[in-house]
């Protein structure tokens, strides 16, 4: 349900029951060709609802995705997705998008567009194909695989794999995005082609699979407008989810939405001391300053200047 209050529009949401895509991976890292396809196709769906609506994504992870207990797919993460300045000061800054699903222009810096999304969704398409990502290894590793490697073709690394399935993801991950598939619609006719079967019938293998998997708390997913019964009606977060299933009326843009950028903290959790051990690393071993480095020596001595001046402030006059 969606309205608008004195000009502000708002959304009410559902509970969805469901667990991430990363879990699902984690817990059936061997997934059955069918149910790759499905998870594949859905996942087209649900991205191609929100570049429909002017929306690019620009995080595309197994960790954004989830998938319900009845087969269907949703993203959620959108909240980076209103403001691409902040993108790019976050990409520049640290690492918001996992490496191993980030695009050959967003590694170098460049333009971002509806072809971003494609190539982390065929990179995840990938990893529901081979069990793997295209690339693995230390972030800079990857990131340079991504602009100049090809990854393995799918069938050597599972023989079963259907030729046009695997051409398929490989498209979607091309180095120029103007020669990956014009639209994810246009991949998802090539993947409901590529093997002889119903790509309905996967579904309901997803379903069953995602009931095995362990499952945490539900997240809000964007409804359609309508009636909802009160135990269904969630706060809404600063995160949207757009899913896979038809909608009987037209959702509300998330561009039109406001929600608040997310925020993440700048280094993994522990502060001062993994920004000192961090520089001790760099001076023990005697080599060059990487970028993570430079970037925690110069976190820690703001950090050093900020507590330094509010002792100053602070400090009683004589």
């Amino acid at each position: 349900m969606s309205g608008t209050v004195a000009s502000h529009p708002f959304f009410l949401t559902t509970r969805v029951d469901d667990v991430p895509l990363d879990a699902v991976l984690r817990a059936h890292p061997r997934l059955p060709i069918p149910v790759a396809q499905a998870l594949l196709f859905r996942l087209c769906a649900a991205l191609q609802h929100a570049h429909d609506h002017g929306v690019l994504h620009g995080d595309v992870t197994p960790a954004n995705v989830r998938v319900d207990v009845h087969g269907d797919v949703h993203v959620k993460g959108f909240a980076i997705a209103r403001d691409t300045e902040y993108q790019r000061i976050m990409r520049t800054l640290m690492t918001v998008m996992t490496s191993e699903y980030t695009s050959p222009e967003q590694c170098l810096g460049r333009p971002t567009s509806f072809a971003t999304d494609q190539y982390a969704v065929g990179a995840i398409g990938y990893e529901l194909l081979t069990g793997r990502p295209p690339f693995v290894g230390p972030s800079l590793e990857v990131e340079r695989a991504h602009v100049n490697d090809l990854p393995a073709w799918p069938g050597f690394l599972r023989r079963e794999c259907p030729t046009p399935l695997a051409a398929t993801v490989m498209r979607m991950m091309a180095k120029e995005p103007n020669e990956r598939w014009p639209t994810l619609r246009s991949a998802m006719a090539s993947i409901a082609r590529a093997t002889s079967g119903d790509v309905d019938g996967g579904q309901a293998a997803v379903a069953r699979l995602v009931r095995t998997t362990p499952s945490t708390r539900p997240v809000m997913m964007v409804t359609s407008s309508g009636q909802m019964s009160s135990d269904l009606i969630g706060e809404s977060v600063n995160e949207l989810t757009i899913s896979s299933a038809p909608r009987a009326k037209r959702p509300v843009p998330v561009a039109s939405l406001g929600v608040a950028p997310r925020s993440r903290a700048p280094m993994l959790v522990g502060g001062a001391r993994n920004l000192a051990a961090e520089i001790r690393s760099v001076v023990a071993r005697g080599g060059g300053w990487s970028r993570r480095a430079v970037i925690a020596a110069g976190l820690l001595t703001a950090a050093t200047t900020v507590a330094l001046l509010e002792l100053l402030v602070n400090a009683p006059k004589i």
